[in-house]
């Protein structure tokens, strides 16, 4: 079997989401261009020594890629291949001798209360042509904040799963793998989320998606990073990414920090593990042990002092 036609089986079988079957199909196919050129048609043909020249050459052409890029890389192509494995299209040996690249393991700052109050300063500058942007921007802002949902989670809310009450308010998530989740929402959430709902959003035909574009279509990701960074150059805002994965983090760092618990904080987030939410901790304690330590030097000065 050819490989297109190997790869075709494979998104076939697999009951991927809209978003996960492009970020598969992006790094497939561009494994697959290689093979191409590099005399690989068939799958029986496929080694993993293939698969080490690949991640080699695409590090050598990106010299500036991240290490979770590269392991992203490695991982998509391996699930591939243990299908294939299973289909018995290629020998077990191959991804048997494949290794995950190493990931760095980072800090990521998190957003301060100066960030936050930058950006909802610079959404509320009014846009003349869409004057109902404004509350659209501080609407994602707060849920962005107050929930730590992903991207793609945050566009693809409908008004359905969105519920305000006096006594409750939550949205209904539909997060990776097809799982829903429910997320809370705090006061100032649900009050701007309710003002730009009910007040401000374009009532568009037939379109349930919460945010909307200029357009009147729904809001995509590669959108909502250019009203961030659009919000970032207004607030002057460096030293920090602006992306709803910072508000992510800084969403986890400040549940943390006030006492939340790591496993309940796991089910907010939608993570399949405890153990992915544990990589949220790092800034956290990193940062909980610079500001609880004490200087060494110091110490030891006043004491021979």
């Amino acid at each position: 079997m050819n490989l297109s036609a190997a790869l075709d089986a494979y998104f076939i079988a697999k009951d991927l989401t809209p978003t996960s079957r492009r970020w598969y199909d992006q790094k497939l196919r561009s494994f697959l261009d290689w093979c191409h050129k590099n005399g690989v048609g068939d799958i029986s043909e496929l080694q993993a020594a293939h698969v080490r020249k690949f991640m080699a050459d695409f590090r050598a052409s990106n010299p500036h890629v991240s290490s979770h890029t590269l392991h992203g890389y490695m991982r998509v192509i391996k699930c591939w291949l243990n299908w294939c494995v299973g289909d018995d299209l290629v020998s077990e040996k191959v991804t048997r001798r494949l290794e995950m690249p190493k990931r760095d393991i980072k800090v990521i700052r998190t957003f301060t209360p100066q960030h936050i109050a930058k950006l909802f300063a610079a959404a509320s500058v009014r846009d003349d042509r869409y004057p109902w942007f404004v509350e659209r921007d501080k609407a994602i802002l707060a849920l962005l904040l107050d929930t730590g949902i992903r991207a793609n989670e945050l566009c693809d809310l409908t008004l359905d799963r969105v519920h305000l009450t006096g006594d409750d308010a939550y949205i209904l998530v539909n997060g990776k793998g097809r799982k829903q989740r429910e997320v809370g929402l705090g006061r100032a959430s649900r009050q701007q989320l309710h003002r730009y709902i009910h007040r401000f959003r374009p009532h568009a035909r037939n379109e349930q998606h919460v945010f909307l574009t200029r357009a009147d279509k729904p809001l995509q990701p590669e959108g909502l990073d250019r009203m961030l960074y659009k919000l970032r150059d207004r607030a002057h805002i460096e030293g920090v990414r602006v992306s709803a994965h910072t508000f992510r983090h800084t969403f986890a760092f400040n549940y943390l920090a006030n006492g939340g618990d790591v496993y309940k904080l796991s089910r907010l987030l939608g993570h399949t593990s405890v153990v992915v939410t544990e990589g949220y901790l790092r800034a956290f304690t990193s940062r909980e042990a610079r500001n609880g330590g004490f200087s060494v030097l110091d110490r030891l000065q006043d004491r021979a002092g």
